[in-house]
């Protein structure tokens, strides 16, 4: 439950793959690709096999931080 004497903390927006890809200097295509393959994380939007993709900058950050994300 919410303390009303505590202000509520900024939610952050998601970004599409573009912007990520932007972010983390990588093509959409790439990103997309790891995300796939469960090397970076991405919220998947639709149930069918042709998802629209969203991502939270910070999550991708820790992940390439924590050294996910790489090719193997």
């Amino acid at each position: 439950m919410h303390n009303p004497k505590q202000p509520l903390a900024p939610l952050e927006a998601f970004v599409d793959a573009t912007a990520a890809a932007l972010h983390i200097a990588c093509t959409r295509r790439q990103l997309l690709e790891l995300v796939r393959a469960g090397q970076l994380p991405g919220h998947a939007l639709g149930a069918g096999t042709r998802k629209s993709w969203r991502f939270k900058l910070t999550e991708l950050s820790a992940a390439i931080s924590a050294g996910k994300g790489q090719r193997k």
